[in-house]
């Protein structure tokens, strides 16, 4: 079966993340395929900020933490997050900011590297505190936070498919 496609279907999302930090190569390229994912008339309406400083990523998971509600982080210990922002100015930036999430999880995968996407980050950046954020990472306000991909080495054993739900194609010719 073709690499691009095993990967699409081997895909998971994963919530149990290694300490040890993923290498700037494969960082670069899981960036690199949101930039190439597809956007509404190629505006590229997606912006990336990726996290692996452990100051900012302690602060950015207790302030999900406290909006989520949740005991443990909501990013699972994953050593790298990268936030995804899209230009309100496009009518499509939601469509083109989750293609690059999607495109950024399958390469994941590609590399042998875990992710999850995250919802969380959305709400932190609706907020005080996240307007704090947004001006020490340096997005600009016509950007609004999508999601985010937690990313790292995959702790234990790589997760089997959930069944998948029956009756929801249909080909008509």
């Amino acid at each position: 079966m073709n690499e691009t496609i095993q990967s699409i279907l081997n895909r998971r999302s994963i919530r149990e993340f290694k300490e040890e930090q993923i290498n700037d190569e494969d960082l670069n390229i899981i960036l690199e395929c949101g930039r190439y994912a597809p956007s509404g008339m190629n505006r590229q309406s997606y912006a990336f900020v990726a996290i692996q400083n452990e100051e900012m990523m302690h602060e950015l998971v207790n302030e999900c933490m406290q909006i989520t509600g949740r005991d443990g982080s909501p990013f699972y210990g994953a050593p790298t997050v990268i936030l995804v922002f899209g230009d309100v100015n496009s009518n499509t930036y939601i469509k083109d900011a989750s293609t690059a999430i999607e495109n950024m999880h399958i390469a994941a995968t590609a590399l042998n590297l875990g992710a999850c996407w995250i919802n969380c980050v959305d709400d932190l950046f609706n907020s005080k505190k996240g307007e704090k954020l947004r001006e020490e990472i340096e997005i600009p306000n016509n950007y609004k936070c999508v999601g985010s991909l937690a990313l790292g080495y995959i702790k234990g054993d790589y997760p089997e498919a959930k069944p998948r739900k029956e009756n929801i194609v249909k080909i008509i010719k």
